[in-house]
């Protein structure tokens, strides 16, 4: 059976029924598209994001915790050492926390946190040691340790190579992320337009047939009439 053998309201019914079916289907795509989107935005959010400020924040902790044990030089009393070892222990559960956050957010080799947490600790353990010496009345041989080429700034150095690391690898995943959402959003608006395109094209199409379908009746009514 051919189009234009159908009666008008059949031929209405069928022109808007096709119409309404390409608005469903761009609505359909436009939500799948936002969704994918925004997953990408929440991996940017939950795992780049978090992984660098953490990086940071341990970064300035393990300025901090070199400050504080040059601090200890410095001090001439019992309340000022007591303060800076206070200081030290204050930075030193900061930094616990960022390793924690590290580990559950951190998309790279896990043994990337786990060498970082190791080292952490050996830095730890041997300010304990320069701490200890220092309060035995070793001064000289607790400041070889944190001058440059000592034993402890050495290892501080090391959990500064790990963090770059890290920090290098979130950069990354953060640009692949970027790059991914970008891509996704140029992918919608590609389809969106060919979508809304199709649809306009369809209804100028439909719009005609019906045109052409309705003239020739009246047509035949209006000759008929006259």
């Amino acid at each position: 059976m051919k189009l234009k053998d159908l009666k008008i309201s059949a031929q209405l019914r069928l022109g808007l029924g096709a119409i309404l079916a390409l608005v469903v289907l761009l609505g359909a795509l436009a939500s799948v598209q936002t969704r994918r989107l925004g997953r990408q935005a929440i991996g940017l959010y939950d795992h780049p994001l978090p992984v660098r400020q953490a990086l940071g924040r341990l970064e300035v902790g393990v300025e901090r915790m070199s400050r504080y044990v040059r601090d200890l030089f410095l001090t001439h009393n019992d309340q000022g050492t007591m303060e800076s070892l206070h200081k030290l222990e204050a930075a030193k559960d900061e930094i616990d926390q960022q390793l924690a956050v590290l580990h559950d957010r951190y998309l790279g080799p896990p043994e990337d946190i786990a060498v970082l947490r190791d080292d952490f600790v050996a830095w730890h353990a041997l300010r304990g040691g320069t701490v200890r010496l220092l309060r035995e009345g070793k001064t000289a041989e607790a400041e070889a340790r944190i001058l440059p080429g000592g034993v402890q700034d050495a290892q501080a150095e090391l959990v500064r190579s790990h963090l770059r690391k890290i920090d290098d690898f979130a950069a990354n995943k953060s640009d692949q992320f970027y790059q991914a959402a970008t891509a996704q959003t140029d992918a919608i608006n590609r389809q969106l337009v060919s979508v809304i395109a199709t649809i306009l094209l369809l209804s100028v199409a439909i719009i005609w047939l019906l045109t052409r379908g309705i003239r020739t009746p009246l047509a035949e009514l209006t000759a008929a009439t006259a």
